[in-house]
């Protein structure tokens, strides 16, 4: 099956939507990853708790659910300003 990383970044997220407990540890290398799942989160698709690390560099993991708690005012807006920005740096370094 041929894709690209959009179609990936999608299909992580699915996954991860599937899950209904537990814990689930996401690797990835780009934001978007990140922007969706904590959106899905926010928004209540994603059931289990999810924490994300990058497999480029080796920041800390970052918890989404703790991240969806704490930037709970912006997350309505998320995906929109992300859309916006147009670029997708290649690794997260943010808390």
């Amino acid at each position: 099956m041929a894709t690209t990383q959009e179609e990936g970044d999608t299909l992580v997220v699915e996954c991860v939507a599937q899950i209904d407990s537990g814990n689930v540890l996401v690797v990835a290398v780009d934001m978007d990853v990140l922007v969706l799942l904590m959106h899905f989160c926010f928004s209540g698709n994603i059931k289990c708790h999810v924490m994300i690390v990058s497999s480029v560099q080796c920041p800390p993991m970052i918890d989404i659910n703790a991240s969806v708690e704490k930037h709970h005012g912006i997350l309505q807006d998320l995906l929109a300003a992300d859309s916006q920005i147009g670029c997708d740096p290649v690794t997260f370094n943010i808390c």
